[in-house]
């Protein structure tokens, strides 16, 4: 069974909550998770499996949260055109609220944009032979359906500063941080990237790492998933403030 479920706030998430809210759903409910969004006062989920099962990750996620939620709204999703209806609405929440950011939403994740712990190949199992980042973009209200990753020339356009931080939103980082496992994947990713787009001196200043290391990164082995997802957060982000939907009065 799939079910869509809603957690409503008493008032609203603050907007530095988002990516830990993320995180936090993805810990407890990453093996069940097919899609996500947290916008406004209120988190979207969709999870596949038996209802008490369901309704214990719910229970989990709420306690987690350390939010005052009120009762989860939980809806059985009927089949799979059902399924298939929410992935573009779902991935289109801050385009339903007016909102011109979709960091909260699984959009990065099912573009290859993003990799936060987040299976979208579950999501594909339910729903195969369909194009799940097409579907995404449609709903979120881009009118493409696909954007491809960001070529050599569009990384070095794009500029070492604004290459970092997308190489950071790539593994769901809003900031450098400390020296974690997660930012040294990143770290290499980019890394290797600056050496393939021509960036040099620029790109090591920009995510501040120190000479001697830099050289190290360079010949240590680099997961190429990285080096693809962080392309790919690029071109989402030179898309986005062309594409995002404009902002409702009010």
């Amino acid at each position: 069974m799939t079910w869509h479920i809603t957690l409503a706030a008493d008032g609203r998430f603050p907007l530095s909550r988002t990516l830990a809210i993320i995180a936090t759903i993805v810990r407890v409910c990453g093996d069940v998770l097919l899609l996500f969004a947290v916008v406004d006062d209120h988190v979207h989920l969709v999870l596949i499996g038996e209802r008490f099962e369901v309704g214990r990750r719910t229970s989990g996620l709420v306690r987690a949260l350390e939010a005052s939620l009120e009762p989860a709204r939980v809806r059985p999703v009927a089949d799979r055109a059902h399924l298939r209806r929410l992935v573009g609405y779902v991935a289109g929440q801050p385009r339903h609220h007016g909102a011109g950011s979709w960091e909260g939403t699984c959009l990065p994740d099912l573009l290859g944009a993003r990799r936060l712990g987040f299976d979208a190949g579950r999501l594909a199992a339910q729903l195969p032979r369909e194009n799940l980042g097409a579907l995404a973009l449609e709903g979120a209200g881009f009118g493409v359906s696909a954007i491809a990753p960001a070529g050599d020339a569009l990384v070095r356009t794009h500029g070492a500063v604004r290459g970092y931080r997308s190489a950071l939103a790539a593994a769901g980082l809003a900031e450098r941080g400390g020296r974690t496992p997660l930012r040294v994947a990143v770290d290499r990713g980019w890394r290797h990237l600056a050496a393939q787009a021509g960036l040099h001196l620029d790109a090591r200043e920009a995510a501040g790492i120190a000479q001697r290391t830099w050289q190290r990164l360079a010949t240590e082995p680099v997961d190429s998933a990285w080096v693809a997802a962080i392309r790919r957060s690029i071109a989402f982000e030179v898309a986005t403030p062309i594409l995002r939907p404009p902002i409702r009065p009010g």
